[in-house]
């Protein structure tokens, strides 16, 4: 029985070590990221909620521009606001060329927290279990994968206090 819970211990001990290593990789792997363009850029920060209501009218909204702007102006300092503004209008489908739109009203996207673009399909959906749908698509969510790694880290190490708490109450009963 001693020799099964210290079998215990150390798997237990190796799982939490590999746990902890591997979030520290993790974390020194995500430091920096090159963009080669906007477009990979918005991959990356923008976040693009789509939603179909049952009459078929389909609204996408566009998240995070603020962090997008902001990570923009950071790996491609060359590029002004208006630049920045235009390719989001046209990436968000707000606006198919805003080029044509005067500078003030497609700077006001880069002050807004979302921008939601609304389009009516010809024929409504007459299902009702697809009459009110999300689709979402997100961004990488590495700090929720860091948490959830830490918190399986934890359990481990509990798991394995708690067996060897056990262990050194079944010797002293003996």
């Amino acid at each position: 029985m001693k020799k099964i819970s210290i079998v215990f211990a150390f798997i237990f001990a190796f799982v939490f070590t590999f746990a902890s290593m591997s979030l520290s990789v993790f974390a020194e792997g995500k430091t920096e990221k090159g963009y080669s363009s906007l477009e990979e850029l918005a991959e990356d920060y923008l976040v693009k909620v789509t939603r179909i209501d049952k009459e078929g009218v389909t609204t996408v909204t566009m998240r995070n521009i603020s962090e997008f702007t902001e990570a923009a102006h950071k790996y491609f300092p060359d590029l002004d606001d208006i630049v920045i503004a235009r390719f989001i209008c046209k990436y968000s489908g707000k606006h198919e060329t805003p080029e044509i739109l005067p500078d003030e009203s497609v700077l006001q996207i880069l002050t807004s927290e979302e921008v939601c673009v609304q389009e009516e399909t010809l024929s409504p959906s007459k299902d009702k279990d697809n009459a009110d749908k999300n689709i979402t698509e997100e961004n990488d969510s590495s700090p929720l994968k860091i948490i959830f790694s830490a918190a399986a880290g934890v359990l481990v190490v509990v798991g394995a206090v708690i067996v060897v708490m056990k262990n050194k109450k079944t010797q002293q009963s003996f």
